[in-house]
């Protein structure tokens, strides 16, 4: 089976799964694309769960195996209220390409506050956090650089919703904007380490799929042996994400690096390193609502009907239409049981 074949049964078994697809998250948590956050909340009491296994292979020079790297993180991102979501991030595998089962990596906590500048198109947002070194091998090979020290990290988040404009486009752009300090013992914008952080993508919905395109990179800012721009860890993303079986959302994305090849033999330099070519992306998330509301219903039952007044004021005219109502019914079910309407009257003529 060629290639286009093989697409196009990817496509018929994507619209198979019509279904609405509610929650795109990022592999970091939050609403967003890969790694392109949304300037969006997934809302007040939703729960996200979601894990992103990739895979990168490679034949090299004198090796008596394939390298690899593989890699799985998991999220959890809970909506506090419509302002403000907590997300945590963690790497509980993460390839060191010697062993079997490689050590974890590095953790993120943080939250996404939503600022009152946002309106129906157009939608901002800030989100921070903490870098954990929960790793035990940091800064391993392919993967973009990693300090050995607690970082903190902002970003300014915009999303901008065509649909507002032209409502047969359904197109949403997404832009962020960041700072890094991978050290948080050191001067801020001054260390070596420190990283500017960009992402921008699109996403068009089609049916029940959601196709995105993005590019993303962890730049330098004041790094001498980082000489030029594609040095720097940056790469080209396209991907999709559908509903499929049992209410999982599905997200396959392909990444191909744009940075420029590296020699690693340059033991004395961390920072100039040869990054993945390509990566393979597959993630599954499922959303939960923590607090459903219950809709409710009136059950039905006789109407009340109200004395009348002891004081011998009239009563309202529903309260005559009901007491009406009811004698009517009296009557019926009299007539029913073979019972005379007047049985019960007296006889005037007697």
């Amino acid at each position: 089976m060629n290639k286009r074949s093989q697409f196009a049964l990817a496509i018929l078994f994507l619209y198979f799964f019509s279904h609405q697809l509610l929650a795109q998250t990022t592999m970091f948590g939050g609403r967003g694309l890969l790694r392109t956050q949304s300037a969006e909340l997934i809302g007040i009491n939703k729960f996200y769960v979601n894990s992103y296994f990739s895979a990168f292979m490679l034949l090299e020079k004198d090796a008596t195996s394939m390298t690899k790297n593989y890699g799985i993180v998991t999220n959890f991102t809970l909506g506090l209220n419509r302002h403000v979501e907590l997300i945590a991030h963690f790497k509980p595998y993460q390839d060191d390409q010697n062993n079997i089962w490689g050590a974890p990596g590095d953790s993120r906590l943080g939250l996404k506050i939503r600022t009152p500048f946002s309106n129906a198109m157009i939608h901002t947002a800030l989100q921070l956090y903490v870098n954990l070194p929960t790793g035990r091998d940091l800064n391993i090979k392919y993967e973009p650089y990693s300090s050995r020290e607690a970082g903190v990290a902002g970003m300014a988040l915009l999303t901008v919703d065509f649909m507002e404009i032209f409502s047969s486009f359904p197109l949403k752009w997404h832009l962020n904007l960041g700072y890094f300090d991978q050290n948080i013992h050191d001067r801020f914008f001054l260390n070596i380490e420190d990283q500017y952080l960009l992402a921008t993508g699109l996403k068009f919905p089609v049916n029940s799929a959601i196709f995105y395109s993005e590019y993303s990179a962890e730049i330098f800012a004041n790094n001498a042996f980082i000489t030029a721009y594609n040095m720097n860890s940056q790469r080209l993303t396209q991907g999709l994400k559908f509903l499929g079986p049992w209410d999982l959302i599905y997200d396959f994305a392909f990444d191909i690096s744009l940075s420029a090849n590296a020699e690693v033999c340059d033991a004395g330099n961390e920072f100039r390193k040869q990054y993945a070519d390509w990566k393979f992306i597959f993630g599954l998330n499922y959303p939960f609502s923590i607090q459903k509301k219950k809709n409710r219903t009136r059950k039905r039952g006789k109407i009340p009907v109200k004395p009348a007044a002891a004081s011998g004021a009239k009563s309202s005219s529903r309260d005559n239409y009901l007491d009406s109502m009811l004698e009517i019914e009296k009557v019926l079910k009299k007539e029913s049981a073979g019972q005379p309407q007047n049985a019960g009257a007296p006889n005037d003529n007697k």
